[in-house]
């Protein structure tokens, strides 16, 4: 029952994510931009950058927040990284200054899917496959979050139940707006 929660929490940010982007970017270069870069190795090579925002979703009376990171806002989307405010039926509150652990949803303060999209052909990593990382948010108001994170996590499982691969993502930085 829960794994369908995850999934259902994971849908609605994929639609809040496509449907509640703002196109109003035009910031004269003053202030940083929504966005995102960081470097990732292991089944998926590169550096990627996209766009990021926070989105506060409110389900079954809790809010939940939710860090979302593509690069499908302009072109063809290749990856998607999301960072899940753990919580325990509790409100969710827009997080303060400060580290924090990257896990599982059972484990960590924030836990993470990060799914590649290519050719394609989905492959997740994160979840509820293992995860291991830290999230730094440097900058935080009502309205911005501003932040570093790093992560190692498993790849979803094959038909024996066996990790498809794994990633390790680094010096990853975000800017992004409270929607």
């Amino acid at each position: 029952m829960k794994l369908n929660q995850i999934f259902l929490s994971i849908a609605m940010l994929f639609a809040v994510c496509f449907l509640g982007c703002s196109s109003d970017d035009d910031n004269g270069g003053d202030t940083p931009t929504d966005g995102v870069t960081f470097e990732i190795s292991g089944e998926v090579e590169g550096e990627k950058s996209g766009f990021a925002n926070v989105v506060q979703v409110e389900e079954s009376g809790i809010t939940q927040i939710f860090i979302s990171m593509n690069d499908g806002i302009t072109g063809v989307q290749t990856f998607s990284l999301i960072l899940y405010l753990s919580n325990t039926g509790q409100d969710a509150e827009i997080p303060s200054v400060g580290e924090y652990s990257i896990g599982t949803p059972a484990v960590g303060d924030f836990w993470v899917v990060y799914t590649d999209i290519g050719n394609g052909d989905s492959v997740e990593y994160g979840s509820i496959w293992g995860a291991s990382g830290t999230l730094t948010i440097t900058g935080s108001t009502p309205n911005r979050l501003t932040g570093q994170f790093e992560f190692t996590a498993e790849g979803n499982v094959d038909s024996m139940g066996v990790p498809t691969g794994s990633i390790e993502v680094t010096n990853g930085q975000f800017s992004a707006q409270v929607q």
